[in-house]
């Protein structure tokens, strides 16, 4: 996943919502994405998919930065949707590992 476009909302605030188009092609189906940013708590985001130098385009990166003490997070929601037919697409062993990586802070 990588150029992620924003579609609605306030970027990288709580409502916004992204499209990352050609995330996928597979049996002549191309898919694409859309993440929303459903919570946002005491936290602010430096960028949305970081992509710059070290960074594997293929991975969702967000840049986040907690506004508090007790710490902070953002929740995300990813769908996927065939590009021809707009319709939902459901990924079939598709799996997702999250790392929590501080950045030496």
């Amino acid at each position: 996943m990588s150029n992620p476009t924003l579609i609605s909302g306030k970027a990288k605030t709580k409502g916004a919502v992204y499209r990352y188009n050609n995330v996928l092609t597979k049996d002549g189906i191309t898919v694409y994405a859309k993440v929303e940013i459903l919570e946002q708590v005491n936290a602010t985001l430096g960028e949305f998919d970081a992509e710059g130098s070290g960074q594997n385009p293929v991975r969702f990166e967000p840049t986040i930065s907690t506004s508090s003490n007790s710490g902070g997070y953002f929740k995300f929601k990813f769908s996927f949707f065939d590009t021809a037919t707009e319709e939902p697409a459901y990924l079939h062993g598709f799996a997702l590992t999250a790392v929590d990586i501080d950045d030496g802070t």
